[in-house]
């Protein structure tokens, strides 16, 4: 039992695994809580999951935002898929820092950063977009299969269409969409989920392959070692 617990650490695959399961998490996560447990602490839902930062619900919204942020900046797979998730996960944390408008304030009244937090969170879903297609692309180190690759473009589709349904609530909703309907949340949920469940599924994909390089190389080095001996 010692030897496990000091056994130097060589999970370069586990660790990137885990940061695939944990941004699915996330994103899968994020509506569900916010969606339940604001129901069970107020009856009801919020227009958007943007206006739960106006809720006892804003600690869990900012810091899972972070959290995607953080993982996403974290990400590595191609060198395209690395800017877009770099720069995916600033936004998601601008998204985080500055709110959207509160409930109930009239259209004209809304604030310049209002404004900047509906272009970032766009932004942020066109680019989870974009990351799901490229998720069904073959590489050198990753090949999903037939099925993996229809569902990456299924998701893909997903977000885009909850981006344009968004557009269409805000466009043509009443003076005040925050107020008029829950239409956004479910489609910001929609997306959001379809992002998760792209995440998921890349992990079954990358590891065999991450786990064969890894066994060559260790191979590549015992040969080199017992040749130098």
């Amino acid at each position: 039992m010692a030897d496990y617990w000091f056994t130097p650490y060589k999970g370069i695959v586990i660790s990137y695994n885990t940061l695939r399961r944990l941004v699915g998490a996330i994103g899968v996560a994020l509506p569900i809580v916010l969606g339940g447990v604001g129901w069970f602490l107020t009856g009801k839902l919020e227009p958007s999951i943007s206006a739960y930062y106006y809720t006892d619900l804003r600690d869990w919204f900012v810091g899972s935002l972070w959290a995607f942020g953080v993982f996403l900046i974290a990400y590595r797979l191609g060198r395209l898929d690395n800017v877009l998730a770099t720069v995916a996960g600033v936004l998601a944390i601008v998204v985080s820092l500055i709110p959207t408008a509160a409930t109930g304030t009239p259209e004209g009244a809304r604030s310049v950063g209002a404004m900047v937090h509906l272009i970032c969170a766009g932004g942020f879903f066109v680019l989870l977009a974009v990351l799901s297609l490229l998720f069904a692309k073959d590489r050198d180190h990753y090949k999903p299969t037939f099925g993996q690759k229809v569902l990456h473009r299924v998701c893909a589709g997903c977000i885009l269409l909850s981006v344009v349904g968004c557009l269409f609530v805000i466009m043509n909703s009443g003076k005040d969409v925050q107020a008029d309907t829950t239409l956004v949340f479910w489609f910001e949920t929609a997306g959001v989920v379809a992002f998760g469940v792209s995440w998921f599924t890349t992990v079954d994909s990358i590891v065999p392959v991450f786990a064969r390089k890894a066994t060559q190389d260790r191979s590549g080095e015992s040969a080199i070692s017992m040749a130098q001996r």
